[in-house]
């Protein structure tokens, strides 16, 4: 049985993006404690300062929650998009596989919407064109043209894409 500790876990797009990646959540991270240590403070200040503040405890409250969750979310765009950044990257170099490998939680129900233009939905379906998986990029173009209509994006992938085709689009510059 190998040593856990000694054990390498596989990297998610490449070893090097990895760290990129890490050091760019572990920065976040630690602004987002800082933030949320400020709320705390905020609030502990607001609660043994202010009279009557027990008496609008809700209110205290749901400011707090709000002030709590907007770093959070900052947070997550701003490594969503880090990954957008070296999805885009990678494709322009023809690494195919890690650049699908970024893009792909783009998919997910809760970061579509950080793909406003669409344009790491177009990357990622010309990523899987490129390595044969016509069937997801498919799916990729569909949701294009469902939810990103008329954008410059939509309208590449409807230049690439052409579901009758058997072999994979020119490769573009």
């Amino acid at each position: 049985m190998p040593d856990s500790n000694n054990a390498r876990r596989e990297a998610f797009i490449s070893p090097e993006i990895d760290r990129e990646l890490n050091r760019a959540l572990l920065r976040s991270g630690a602004r987002v404690l800082v933030l949320w240590a400020c709320v705390l403070l905020g609030v502990w200040i607001v609660y043994r300062s202010v009279p009557r503040a027990m008496e609008y405890s809700a209110a205290v409250n749901g400011i707090a929650a709000a002030l709590f969750m907007g770093p959070a979310i900052l947070t997550w765009r701003g490594f969503i998009l880090r990954l957008k950044e070296i999805g885009k990257r990678l494709s322009e170099q023809g690494k195919y596989a890690q650049a699908a490998r970024a893009l792909e939680p783009f998919t997910r129900f809760g970061n579509r919407s950080f793909d406003s233009d669409g344009e790491a939905h177009f990357r990622l379906a010309l990523a899987y064109l490129r390595l044969g998986e016509r069937e997801k990029a498919g799916q990729i173009v569909a949701y294009l043209n469902r939810y990103r209509r008329g954008s410059r994006w939509q309208q590449e992938a409807q230049k690439v894409w052409d579901p009758s085709r058997k072999s994979d689009p020119p490769a573009r510059s």
